[in-house]
């Protein structure tokens, strides 16, 4: 699908046909109450615009994209680097603390998808 239509309008698709399906079951399990909206204030809103444009379209679009370039097994290691940028991003945004134990644990991370990606010699190369 990705090289029939390119990754944005495959994230785009997948994230509309997502939406539809929530909001059946929000409204069918009946927890849709649209008052609670007016309870969020701007903090919110940019929290949840922050989410959905940069923390899941764009982060969405560049995975596809890397899916279409170097196929599904070997894009799916990436998927690793979310915790590992997630920790990253507290420690610079939060003050969160990044322990020695954490950047070994990123390390690794690092080190295993060098390893996934790691280009093998093919018989005709031998």
């Amino acid at each position: 699908m990705i090289r029939q239509i390119g990754a944005l309008h495959t994230v785009a698709y997948a994230v509309l046909f997502g939406t539809f399906l929530l909001i059946i079951c929000t409204v069918f399990s009946g927890e849709a109450v649209l008052n609670d909206l007016s309870k969020l204030n701007m903090t919110d809103l940019l929290s949840l615009s922050y989410l959905g444009i940069l923390g899941s379209a764009v982060a969405y679009v560049w995975y596809y994209q890397g899916v279409n370039k170097i196929g599904a097994a070997n894009a799916g290691a990436f998927i690793a680097l979310n915790p590992l940028t997630a920790v990253i991003a507290g420690g610079i945004l939060l003050d969160e603390k990044v322990s020695a134990m954490v950047l070994f644990g990123g390390g690794l991370i690092i080190m295993g998808i060098l390893i996934a990606n790691k280009r093998t010699k093919t018989q005709s190369e031998l």
